[in-house]
């Protein structure tokens, strides 16, 4: 296939597609229950660490299992478990130090969800202390009769209505990631 370059007169040649990148037609149809299986079966070898290693050889990214999972409520558990295995097989290696620990801290958060709450259970809480200090360090001094002009006490007001409006969001948010694991 050659594309004619008007501007300098020449053809230029293009390589063509592989087949797994040609995108015409009806979007593919994949059996997600028999890819649940399959994916269920491939996390309980040892060797199994990555979602990635799984899609290699499929005709879908490891970005799709997301998006199967929210359209099949079998496949999301089964890439739930395989996650689960993972993280297992993961930690494993890396006791065993066959998996270096700056490979296993990188991605850690995507298998592990005790990680990720973790960290999200310490920001919330520094959250929910700068809030407590900063109330407190208002009403202390108002008890002690320090005078504020008008626009610097609005603008503390709105500075705490704001981190309480983040942290109320940071636990709906928290609380639908446990309702979803």
């Amino acid at each position: 296939m050659h594309i004619l370059n008007k501007k300098i007169g020449i053809k230029l040649a293009r390589k063509p597609l592989p087949p797994h990148l040609k995108v015409s037609g009806c979007p593919r149809k994949y059996d997600l229950k028999k890819e649940a299986q399959d994916l269920l079966d491939w996390s309980e070898d040892e060797n199994s660490l990555r979602l990635y290693a799984f899609t290699h050889d499929k005709e879908y990214c490891a970005s799709d299992l997301d998006d199967f999972g929210n359209s099949d409520n079998d496949f999301a558990l089964a890439l739930k478990k395989a996650k689960e295995r993972l993280a297992m097989h993961r930690e494993q290696h890396a006791n065993d130090d066959m998996l270096k620990a700056h490979v296993y801290n990188k991605t850690a958060h995507v298998y592990d969800r005790e990680i990720l709450m973790t960290d999200e259970d310490i920001k919330d809480r520094q959250l929910a202390r700068q809030i407590k200090l900063m109330r407190e360090e208002l009403l202390a001094k108002s008890q002690a009769g320090i005078v504020y002009d008008e626009d610097m006490l609005a603008t503390q007001k709105a500075v705490l209505d704001q981190l309480s409006e983040a942290q109320s969001l940071l636990k709906r948010a928290n609380s639908r990631i446990k309702s979803d694991s």
